[in-house]
């Protein structure tokens, strides 16, 4: 795949204010407890540095600037680094965020752990109204957020899940928490699976698809949003 910004940037949210409807952004916390917009679970792929995001400040994080070194050609085919892709705290991303504009906010917890992004996060959009939803894997970090903010909450699941949650079991049980949609990969997808959410008064907002072929099958099924690296090609012509 070929981008002109790297995922979670400046660059790249401000080039999802003029081709998208919305965006989605990850979300950890740093070692001095900010919460910070970045992916992965390590450093290596984008800074190629040792370490997490809880291993360093938001300051520090604030400095890095993604490299090419010799056998490391960065996250996507044909993408160069610029000194404008810096990891950003959230904070000064929703700041950026176009009044109304929709903002997919995803926990990334893939672990049960005392010390999330869970509570800085929802301390960020109370500062901060917006045009939300708060997604995540962890079932358990959707229950924490939910009695500490009323934001939408949306259960995340993909293919690789152990069973239980490829089901999306913990879906019911987060109804009572504010569950307001669910996000399972495209792969999941069925006529089926969107009939019943929709009984159950949930949207359907699938990822990642960057075909559009595949975009309209999922339209043709009922899906409520389509989570894409490539909104402008998706975008009726």
């Amino acid at each position: 795949m070929k981008a002109q910004w790297l995922e979670n940037t400046m660059p790249a949210f401000e080039a999802a204010f003029e081709q998208a409807d919305g965006m989605e952004l990850d979300v950890q916390l740093a070692r001095c407890g900010s919460p910070v917009v970045f992916h992965d679970d390590d450093l290596t792929r984008i800074f190629n540095r040792p370490g997490t995001i809880a291993d360093y400040d938001a300051d520090e994080l604030a400095e890095f600037v993604p490299v090419v070194v010799d056998d490391f050609i960065g996250p996507y085919e044909g993408w160069a680094p610029s000194a404008e892709e810096r990891i950003p705290r959230l904070d000064a991303v929703l700041n950026a965020v176009p009044e109304g504009f929709f903002v997919n906010v995803e926990i990334k917890a893939p672990h049960v752990r005392l010390r999330s992004a869970t509570a800085a996060t929802a301390q960020v959009l109370k500062e901060i109204p917006g045009n939300y939803i708060v997604s995540s894997f962890n079932p358990i970090e959707l229950a924490r957020f939910s009695r500490l903010h009323s934001t939408p909450l949306a259960f995340l699941y993909e293919p690789t899940s152990n069973v239980v949650l490829r089901n999306g079991w913990p879906a019911a049980l987060l109804g009572i928490a504010g569950l307001r949609a669910i996000h399972p990969s495209w792969k999941l997808v069925s006529a089926d699976l969107v009939e019943r959410a929709h009984l159950r008064g949930w949207k359907v907002n699938v990822w990642t698809v960057n075909d559009r072929a595949r975009a309209a099958w999922l339209e043709s099924l009922g899906v409520d949003g389509i989570i894409s690296d490539t909104p402008d090609l998706l975008r009726p012509s």
